[in-house]
């Protein structure tokens, strides 16, 4: 949508973002626990587009933002991983690396006002490296120093540097800590993911650190002090009943495989009171108007089919009303990704 604008645009919407707006401010002195959100609705309807107006909201005051954006990756096979013989599940490192730098990236101000709860003694090959980055509560080394570590350039464990700074965010209280996770489907359509086992089989996505991680959080096993964690669902994951089920939408068939059910994620996903939902709706015929309005006024649609001659004969208000009721059939009534690919790639 922005690459079609000269200034970023987005669209509030009267139910989503007031409902967003309501949740954001709830969850700025609670516990991220009581505020686990995901976003549900049919393909193309702007899932991803809420998310990414909470994720604004978050940044518009004093707080921290742990985003999860390419989820595929931690179960395509397209990293590297190994399995940690302490913990039992795979590390992916270079994953935990650019999470590291994005989170640094995003926060560094108030990463680097918050101190080390603890002690952080690295994991490295040797003890002398080992010795040389560790990091101590009496030298005053804060989260930011952490995240360092993690990014140096001496080969270190960096899974273990980003749960231990999830842990230690999870303890502060100074800032609400926003944790978001878009395409959270994935790890329902890859449950068995693409990584192999030393038997060459397939392992289950829950076995991965990061993702443990992130289950942790969403389930409110683990909490911010501070905060929520809202996820984002992919529209294509309608034949699968993990999730549907698993917010009370659908009842399980008891006889479905485990493509179409895995029961233990819909389980975990219950626990702890279950999430709190927000169905993203398709557009309004108003809406449908206002966004063409914008296109139309950013010269995107320039040259639809007579619309200089409608435009002529009746007046320009009754011919975007017009447009409006056309686009919104033509769009399979307001879906906002049909609506844009119809009222702009057709006439590119």
């Amino acid at each position: 949508m922005n690459e079609l604008f000269p200034e970023p645009t987005t669209l509030i919407r009267e139910r989503e973002t007031k409902k967003l707006a309501s949740f954001y401010e709830s969850s700025l002195n609670s516990s991220s626990e009581l505020n686990r959100l995901i976003l549900t609705g049919d393909k193309g309807v702007g899932k991803s587009v809420c998310l990414a107006q909470f994720e604004a909201m978050a940044l518009s005051k004093e707080s921290i933002l742990v985003p999860f954006t390419n989820t595929e990756s931690l179960v395509d096979g397209s990293t590297d991983f190994k399995l940690n013989p302490e913990t039992k599940l795979y590390d992916q490192q270079m994953s935990a690396k650019r999470l590291l730098k994005k989170l640094k990236n995003l926060n560094k101000e108030f990463l680097n006002e918050l101190p080390l709860s603890k002690d952080f003694i690295p994991i490295y090959s040797t003890k002398s490296q080992q010795a040389a980055t560790t990091l101590k509560v009496s030298d005053k080394k804060t989260l930011l120093d952490l995240v360092k570590v993690g990014l140096g350039s001496k080969p270190t464990n960096a899974t273990f540097v980003l749960t231990t700074l999830l842990e230690e965010l999870s303890k502060q209280t100074k800032y609400p800590v926003y944790m978001t996770v878009d395409n959270f489907s994935t790890f329902v359509q890859n449950a068995m993911t693409k990584y192999r086992n030393n038997a060459n089989e397939n392992i289950y996505f829950q076995k991965f650190t990061i993702i443990k991680t992130i289950l942790d959080y969403v389930t409110g096993d683990s909490k911010f002090a501070k905060g929520a964690v809202v996820v984002a669902t992919h529209g294509s994951d309608r034949e699968n009943c993990t999730i549907p089920a698993a917010l009370g939408d659908v009842e399980p068939d008891y006889y479905a495989g485990f493509k179409d059910w895995d029961q233990d994620f819909t389980n975990l996903l219950r626990s702890n009171g279950g999430l709190q939902q927000l169905r993203v709706g398709k557009l309004s015929v108003d809406e449908t108007k206002s966004i063409l309005e914008n296109l139309i006024n950013f010269n995107v649609i320039h040259n639809q089919y007579q619309s200089k001659r409608e435009i002529d004969e009746l007046g320009f208000e009754a011919y975007l009303n017009k447009l409006a009721q056309r686009q919104y059939v033509v769009s399979g009534n307001g879906n906002a990704s049909l609506l844009l690919r119809s009222a702009v790639l057709s006439y590119v």
